[in-house]
């Protein structure tokens, strides 16, 4: 699988951090007042403050402060998507995985259009081995931006060796394959080990042989002995004329 990148796309960069740490201190005093408040809407400013102080945690390594800062947004504001998809990478991290699948449906059901948000669910879902769900979400994430490389990636991998008979496309996953690997990076062997399990699923096992050797022949040079591993038996199939077979990834 590829991982998608929700986290970096909801961190502020570094050189925002000394602007934010102007507001932090006055913002943990209001916190610690917060239950003294009187009972009523809260004021929008602060809902942003919550927010953004929960970046900032997120940003010094915080994340248990991270956390609380996020829930506090949400208890201001229920349809604060990015709290949402911070919870999901916070929960994500600590290896609650459910909780982050939880809090990544509610950010879609706030945003449903959000391509990395629906990349990012598809990933925990192959991993929970719910494959046709994972796959509606990586396809969401392609109609809304057609260049989410990495559910392109992800997408092919399945099309290409699902167990399931209904799932496999090969046409569609040499062309998502080629098309992600030409743009993340066409030396990795990662990338180039799903664009050849395609080319197994379309019939051209000397077009896979030669793909796998390439990405085999890197794998060597980074010294990835797992990739290695993977990728001897992936030639053993493809020299068998037989493609890749997975019922969970």
């Amino acid at each position: 699988m590829i991982k998608s990148t929700t986290a970096k796309r909801y961190l502020f960069p570094p050189w925002s951090i000394l602007a934010m740490a102007a507001v932090v201190a006055v913002l943990v005093i209001w916190q610690s007042h917060d239950a003294a408040r009187v009972p009523g809407p809260p004021h929008p400013f602060f809902q942003v403050l919550h927010t953004n102080l929960g970046q900032f945690w997120l940003c010094t390594g915080e994340r248990e402060q991270a956390r609380l800062a996020f829930e506090r947004a949400l208890r201001n504001d229920p349809q604060a998507h990015v709290a949402h998809v911070a919870l999901a990478v916070i929960a994500q991290g600590q290896g609650r995985r459910e909780d982050a699948i939880h809090h990544l449906r509610q950010a879609l059901a706030i945003s449903p259009q959000d391509d990395e948000t629906n990349a990012s669910l598809g990933v925990l879902l192959l991993g929970e081995g719910k494959i046709r769900e994972a796959c509606d979400h990586f396809k969401a994430a392609i109609a809304n931006s057609s260049q989410h490389h990495a559910a392109m990636a992800n997408l092919a991998w399945i099309k290409a060796t699902s167990a399931e008979n209904d799932l496999r496309d090969g046409a569609l996953a040499l062309d998502l394959a080629t098309r992600a690997s030409n743009v993340l990076d066409d030396r990795d062997p990662k990338q180039l080990s799903i664009v050849a399990a395609a080319k197994a699923e379309t019939g051209d096992f000397q077009g896979a042989i030669r793909v796998a050797e390439r990405a085999l022949n890197f794998a060597q040079d980074m010294g990835d002995q797992e990739r290695q591993a993977a990728l001897q038996v992936h030639l053993e199939k493809y020299r068998a004329g037989q493609p890749l077979r997975f019922s969970t990834y």
